[in-house]
């Protein structure tokens, strides 16, 4: 059983039309496991479906690159349809 300060870690919560099963949420930020033409790697998915088969309620993942162009680490790029079609 939860203690009180958690007690409702593991109960439902609806965000707009969507409910989460729980809580607990991994919020958006750069794992660094991107290469550098942002291609998803078997690497990536490993790690976020470990989050997911782990329970967690809510994921949100990577920034996500809609230009060639950018600064910082190498994000999740969505610059051409064959790169978009790879996530799917």
């Amino acid at each position: 059983m939860a203690t009180p300060q958690f007690q409702h870690l593991f109960t439902p919560f609806t965000v707009g039309s969507v409910t989460v099963r729980n809580r607990i949420v991994v919020p958006g930020h750069a794992t660094l496991f991107m290469p550098a033409d942002g291609l998803p790697t078997d690497r990536m998915l490993h790690y976020w479906l470990a989050k997911a088969r782990g329970g967690v309620g809510l994921i949100m993942t990577h920034v996500h690159n809609v230009m060639p162009r950018h600064t910082g680490a190498p994000p999740v790029a969505l610059q051409t349809d064959a790169i978009v079609q790879a996530y799917r």
